[in-house]
Order: structure tokens, then sequence, then C-alpha cells
């Protein structure tokens, strides 16, 4: 658990080592994929596309557990009106890196793995709030050990605005 809240002090530091003279936000959000705890982050919007995004998490599935952290970038594209919401796509590449243990038996090892993914999603901020919700789905490739996935979140961010 120490581990996680080291790791996510470290997050936020780097977001914040970005802040320029543009007008940005920052957030904090959580995600929730399946199967797994949720996943915290912090976010730097540095204009009306770009956001980057870092998080950490920490994971306990039967006998596996597993401490990450990531980085991503998202590009943000104007808003389309379905259903008379008004929702912003995105797509966004980045980074990750894991550190899982296996205990079978009393015999367990461990393995850091190193990833890189992709995403697309679409997020609805609720009007007249600062509160957004959205919905990503993702691939992504772990470089050691080598593997492939197929993933997705629902999650929640809440803006803050910088001035």
């Amino acid at each position: 658990m120490k581990n996680l809240v080291v790791s996510l002090l470290a997050v936020v530091v780097l977001v914040l080592s970005f802040q320029g003279a543009v007008q940005a936000q920052v957030g904090v959000g959580f995600k929730v994929p399946p199967l797994v705890l949720p996943n915290f982050f912090v976010s730097y919007m540095l204009d009306e596309h770009l956001m980057l995004e870092g998080a950490a998490s920490l994971s306990v599935f039967g006998a596996a557990s597993s401490i990450s952290a990531g980085a991503n970038a998202k590009l943000f594209f104007d808003a389309v009106e379905i259903a008379d919401l008004s929702l912003k796509p995105f797509v966004g590449a980045g980074a990750n890196l894991s550190l899982i243990s296996v205990n079978v038996m009393g015999f367990g090892s461990t393995v850091m793995a190193i990833g890189v993914n992709g995403l697309a999603g679409m997020e609805y901020q609720i009007p007249d709030t600062s509160l957004n919700i959205f919905l990503e789905l993702g691939v992504g490739i772990s470089l050691q050990p080598v593997g492939f996935g197929i993933g997705g979140a629902i999650g929640a961010r809440y803006d803050f605005d910088l001035e």
C-alpha cells in the first residue's frame, strides 16, 4: 500500500510539472476495469484537445497481485451529439510498468512487466459541473514478458481549473 501511495504522489508531481502558461485543468479520478480494483489517476489538460494522464493501481486476483503505474496522452475531438447528449470522443496511447506477484502453494515469483497501450473512448461532462464520466476501450502489448491484452473501463474525473 505504501508503494501505491508513493507511486500516486510521483504521478501527481510529474503531471503538475507540465504546467505552463496555457489555461489548464488538473483532474483527479478513477477507472474501473472488469475484474480489477479501481485505478486512480490524475490528469492535466494542456488545452482543449490534449490531456496527459498518470495512474497507479493495486490489483489482487486469486493467487496473483500487482502494483502498476502508467501514463497516457489523450487526444480529444470536437463533441458529437448522440441521443441529446454531447459526447467527446478521444484516442490515446501510453506506457505502463507493473510488478506482478504470483504465489501458488507456497511457491511464488515476481515479474516486472513493461508495456504500451492504445485506447479510444467517449466522455460526457455532466452539465453545470466539473464532473466527467467516460467509457474507454484499449489494447495493450507487454514488451517484457511478451503478451497481448484487450480491455476496457468506465470511470469518472473531477476537473479543477487552474488560474
